[in-house]
């Protein structure tokens, strides 16, 4: 069997409920061993920043660009996420040497697969 990797996940929808974070053990191919997860919602403030980053964002036709609060939002939410992901360690007890992998797609603020463009911040 292969070496198991481990690795935490990091998830926030278009719901704007909040950061989900978990964790796996997998060797990437069949084995998959299921870890702690939590949410962490976000605050009424957060998800108003968000709302407006989804606004700002309506007329984009180029996935780089970052007009109105973009660029802001998309530093914030980052550390949102930062936070999120550390507050999950230190409160599942794991350690950081532990984490081989982690993954963040960042939040979805426009989804138009029939022009074929996505723009994620983060």
């Amino acid at each position: 069997m292969s070496k198991l990797l481990t690795a935490i996940g990091l998830m926030s929808g278009t719901s704007l409920d909040g950061i989900d974070v978990a964790l796996i053990r997998t060797d990437g191919l069949s084995a998959v061993e299921r870890g702690p997860c939590r949410t962490y919602p976000y605050d009424d403030d957060q998800r108003q920043l968000l709302k407006q980053a989804i606004a700002d964002a309506r007329d984009m036709t180029d996935r780089n660009a970052r007009p109105g609060s973009l660029a802001k939002v998309e530093r914030q939410l980052t550390q949102w996420h930062v936070e999120a992901a550390q507050r999950f360690v230190q409160e599942t007890g794991t350690a950081l040497a532990d984490i081989d992998i982690l993954g963040f797609h960042g939040q979805t603020i426009i989804h138009r697969p029939e022009q074929r463009l996505t723009v994620q911040l983060g």
